[in-house]
């Protein structure tokens, strides 16, 4: 018996609801609307905007003057163009079929040069004028090629009466479409609970069909089981008298390696004391953040050595730099032959090279001697700060935890001393951004600039 069915029941309800959501077109039918040219056309009147209104060959001058003109009959007019000379706003006034005024106003130009008015309304009268706001723009400006695009009243009821009739025919098919698929719906659903209920029962006979399958299966395999059991039995009966004799040479066997294990444990645990107290000693000397003065003034030493030689440099360099330009300035002094203003200038601005470079060479001198006696005080303070923090991490730890063993207080007084020296780190270093930024700061400042007159500062003198 195939059990199987080739009716896909996804697929058609997926068929059904799309069926059901999907529209009727709207374009089912043809629209049968087509605007034609109404110019030339028929008016009640025999001025000249009428005339230009019936033969779009002519022109007509246009002002701020309402032009008006009465058709002979209603029309459905769209659009209302026409060609104008001159740019600015034009007005078109008219009265549709039920006697309502409306006004329409246009300044822009399509791409051929016409000005468009979109009335879609059906027009009895029109009235046209021209107003430019600019002062020295021309206030008429001439018309050419005046043409109206819509259809004429009767037309227009025609194809009302044919719509009408379209949306008839419409209605009757939308109404049979909803029929068909009504129809359709019931009979799925009628396919579906058939299906259903087959399945049903095919479900149940294989139900029964896998019970019977499944407890003759058991059955042979507890028969097989209960053989097995029996023989296992057997089989461990035979080894249990030479597993005990086993156990006992593995139990005697395990006394004497208990016996060697106490002796070796007890050896191990003088090599752990011993190396605990060498781990003590060592930590007291070797750690880098001890928790007393020694290990950091230890450490700190060299450090402090290696920047007060380098600030004996410029204390060395300075001197020579006070020496030779004291001994400069005696020479200057004693110079007894300058008996005019202009040998005396003279004489100066030949050392100003000199003297630029002194002055030089001692600011350089001072400015390094300041970073290092600068670098030499941060060290000392970072000492203090630093002993402080394991001082004070250690006291907390034994105050805190002194019931505890001792390698859980060391890792606890491990934890809080990294913790202050995190905290101490982000305060040097926010200290030291703080002064960054004010050196920054103080290298932006613009300083005014101030023009003093030039004078000489030595004038010539008259030997007497």
């Amino acid at each position: 018996m195939n059990k199987e069915l080739s009716i896909d029941l996804n697929e058609l309800n997926e068929d059904i609801n799309q069926i059901q959501k999907e529209e009727i077109n709207p374009n089912l039918f043809i629209n049968l609307y087509k605007n034609t040219f109404l110019s030339p056309t028929e008016t009640l009147e025999n001025s000249k905007f009428a005339q230009f209104i019936e033969n779009p060959r002519l022109t007509y001058s246009l002002n701020k003057t309402s032009s008006i003109v009465t058709f002979t009959d209603n029309f459905f007019v769209s659009a209302i163009l026409f060609t104008p000379e001159e740019d600015g706003v034009f007005e078109l006034t008219y009265i549709n079929l039920f006697g309502v005024k409306k006004t329409l106003k246009q300044d822009k130009k399509d791409k051929d040069g016409r000005i468009i008015f979109w009335t879609n309304d059906c027009v009895k009268q029109i009235s046209l004028k021209f107003n430019n706001e600019k002062f020295f723009a021309k206030k008429r400006s001439n018309l050419e090629r005046f043409q109206l695009y819509g259809l004429t009243f009767n037309d227009a009821i025609t194809q009302l009466n044919n719509f009408y009739q379209i949306k008839e025919d419409r209605n009757q098919y939308e109404e049979i479409i909803s029929t068909k698929k009504v129809e359709l719906v019931n009979k799925v659903e009628e396919i579906t609970e058939k299906l259903n209920e087959y399945q049903e029962y095919l479900e149940t006979q294989e139900e029964h069909e896998s019970e019977l399958n499944t407890n003759i299966d058991e059955l042979k395999e507890q028969k097989k089981n209960l053989q097995n059991n029996i023989n296992q039995q057997n089989s461990e009966i035979e080894s249990l008298g030479s597993q005990i004799t086993a156990k006992d040479n593995q139990l005697s066997k395990l006394n004497e390696d208990f016996l060697e294990l106490q002796k070796r444990s007890k050896y191990l645990t003088e090599g752990n004391e011993r190396l605990e107290e060498r781990r003590k000693e060592l930590e007291k000397s070797v750690n880098l953040f001890p928790d007393n003065l020694e290990g950091f003034v230890a450490r700190a030493t060299k450090t402090k050595w290696t920047y007060g030689f380098l600030a004996f440099i410029p204390l060395l360099i300075l001197g020579f730099i006070v020496n030779l330009s004291w001994e400069t300035l005696k020479d200057f002094t004693a110079i007894s032959t300058v008996d005019t203003f202009e040998k005396a200038w003279i004489i100066l601005i030949q050392r100003l090279p000199f003297t630029l470079l002194i002055i030089t060479l001692a600011s350089m001198c001072l400015a390094f001697l300041y970073k290092m006696v600068r670098h030499l005080t941060e060290i000392q303070q970072q000492e203090l700060n630093l002993s402080k923090i394991s001082m004070l991490a250690r006291d907390v730890s034994d105050s805190e935890h002194n019931s505890l063993e001792e390698e859980v207080i060391q890792k606890l007084r491990i934890d809080r001393k990294m913790k202050l020296i995190r905290e101490f780190l982000n305060s040097e270093f926010n200290r030291y951004q703080t002064f960054i930024d004010k050196e920054e700061q103080i290298k932006d400042t613009k300083f005014i600039k101030i023009n003093l007159p030039f004078k000489v500062p030595f004038t010539s003198r008259t030997n007497e």
